[in-house]
């Protein structure tokens, strides 16, 4: 079995533009995202890692990546605007200085980032359009190894 492989993960600015992207196999994968992990030490490359390579399930994999991105603001596309703290407002008044930010050519990629957060390139400010149902978008973007 064969996976397309981002050489400039999303997650770093790398686009599905057919020169970013690599055949490769499941272990080749894994060991991909465990090399980019050790050289960047960003978290979506570990999560890929561990997964690809079967460190972790599926139902882990979603839940530390939901934890990581209401820890982090981080980019983990719908899942940290629809996941807010048990009881919490689902739309407080206070935002703790963080600013809604997403990506104009992909509805799916959006995150909160707090002042003084690297936004990724290209994107714009506000929530963008909401996709249907766009699921978890949990493609990593990956340097050239």
């Amino acid at each position: 079995m064969k996976h397309m492989h981002h050489i400039v993960p999303k997650h770093m600015g790398g686009t599905d533009d057919p020169s970013n992207l690599i055949e490769l196999t499941v272990e080749e994968h894994a060991e991909a995202h465990r090399v980019l992990y050790e050289k960047y030490g960003h978290w979506e490359d570990k999560l890929a890692w561990q997964g690809l390579a079967g460190l972790i399930d599926k139902e882990e994999l979603v839940k530390q990546m939901l934890s990581e991105a209401g820890r982090k603001g981080a980019l983990v596309s719908n899942a940290n605007w629809k996941t807010r703290k048990p009881g919490g407002n689902p739309n407080p008044a206070g935002t703790g200085g963080t600013k809604w930010y997403h990506n104009p050519n992909d509805p799916t990629q959006k995150g909160c980032y707090k002042d003084g957060q690297n936004i990724p390139d290209g994107w714009v400010r506000g929530q963008g359009t909401k996709a249907k149902n766009p699921g978890l978008n949990f493609h990593v973007k990956q340097e050239q190894l």
